[in-house]
């Protein structure tokens, strides 16, 4: 492909090319063929009428003949798919290497199809156009990572090949932090698990939503680990350094704690999906930090190594005889019934859409359990006097190196 400057929304001209067939082939085929473009791009072109056989517009099956004439009309040219805008995103910190934006809620981190407009990736365009001509992929461009479309906060891109090269290399390894703060629905007695080490996969006969259950998973799944500590109320902080397709979303899904306004995974319906990307370690310059929105109203005042300190640090098992497990080992929240393995009550809630919560043991069942050393108690049921036994670790699923 030819490096040029990608194309500025004002630029456009009508772009067209035609061909005359010379064997017998297929349309998808033959157009995949002589234009760089995936078959996905492709096929939204022929549906949009795009794609002309004898100046008619013609089914992605259609089979060409010797002398039929191809002709396809485009807004502009298939080697320059990014479009730069002219409104720049807010910059929060920038180096030779990176540029790194506060990306508002609702804004795709990049297009789908070319010459789309209204994303994060084509509005960073007017900080740099180099951004636009690095990486593997001609739609994603710089960009290190992702985040949702309804996810806010900290987004990176590098300005050229090498470095977005090194900085891809320590994102998949895990190298670097990210911080997340979230709004879960919580029911009275749930626990928050301090860690979720489960594996994710797309989902089967669904690619709006990632699986958790291996009876739902469409393809072998991913292990990933989600770091989890709650602030207060329904608050949480989250660290990742793995990176999969909405692992934060459906990590807490899965235990029956889905993010307020993500209704996809069985969340609250709200004004927005309540996730923010707070803050990111960057090697040689420590945090980018993204203020959380003002009227979110967060509980306490939030600072990026006292959050590092807290997650480093595993709470102390809470000791209350009216505990109902406990809040001990695998836990960082209030007390309740479930833990993150094993059996016990299952999490409550609409968590249809990733697969059904495993339940855990988050301790002795009031009333039952093992007996004392001696007996059982006098006058009837047996207690339990060690406490409650600690939680089992995650049920593994199919695991597989991180990309």
């Amino acid at each position: 492909m030819t490096e040029t400057s990608p194309a500025h929304a004002d630029d456009f001209e009508r772009w067209q090319k035609s061909w005359t067939v010379e064997a017998p082939d297929r349309l998808d085929r033959f157009i995949a063929h002589h234009l760089p473009v995936s078959r996905r791009v492709l096929r939204t072109w022929i549906e949009q009428e795009r794609v002309l056989v004898n100046d008619r517009p013609a089914p992605k099956g259609r089979h060409l003949i010797p002398e039929d004439r191809v002709r396809i009309v485009l807004p502009g040219d298939p080697e320059r798919p990014l479009v730069a805008e002219s409104k720049r995103p807010v910059v929060l910190a920038q180096t030779e290497e990176w540029v790194a934006i506060d990306k508002p809620p609702g804004l795709p981190s990049h297009p789908k199809l070319p010459f789309e407009t209204g994303t994060a990736l084509t509005q960073m365009l007017a900080i740099d156009p180099e951004i636009g001509l690095t990486g593997d992929d001609s739609l994603q461009g710089g960009l290190v990572h992702r985040l949702d479309p309804g996810t806010s906060g900290v987004l990176i891109a590098a300005r050229n090949r090498e470095s977005w090269d090194r900085l891809r290399r320590l994102f998949s390894s895990g190298k670097i932090d990210k911080l997340y703060l979230a709004r879960i629905r919580l029911p009275a007695g749930r626990e928050v698990p301090l860690v979720i080490d489960r594996p994710l996969a797309p989902f089967r006969g669904d690619d709006t939503r990632v699986a958790w259950n291996s009876r739902e998973m469409a393809s072998s799944a991913r292990q990933v680990r989600t770091e989890c500590r709650i602030l207060r109320d329904r608050w949480v902080m989250v660290r990742i350094r793995t990176g999969h397709r909405h692992q934060i979303r459906a990590h807490l899904a899965s235990f029956g704690l889905p993010i307020d306004g993500d209704e996809t995974y069985g969340g609250n319906k709200a004004s927005r999906l309540f996730l923010h990307a707070w803050a990111l370690d960057m090697p040689g310059h420590g945090w980018v930090v993204s203020p959380p929105p003002e009227t979110w109203r967060l509980p306490e005042p939030l600072d990026p190594d006292q959050a590092q300190r807290r997650l480093n640090t595993r709470p102390a098992p809470a000791r209350s005889r009216n505990s109902r497990g406990g809040n001990g080992t695998g836990f960082g929240g209030r007390s309740g019934p479930s833990g993150p393995g094993g059996r016990g009550r299952r999490p409550s809630g609409n968590t249809k859409p990733g697969g059904r919560p495993q339940g855990g043991q988050g301790g002795a069942r009031p009333g039952g359990g093992n007996s004392r050393p001696g007996g059982s108690r006098p006058g009837g049921r047996s207690g339990n006097s060690g406490g409650s036994k600690p939680p089992a670790g995650p049920r593994r699923g199919p695991e597989r190196d991180r990309r």
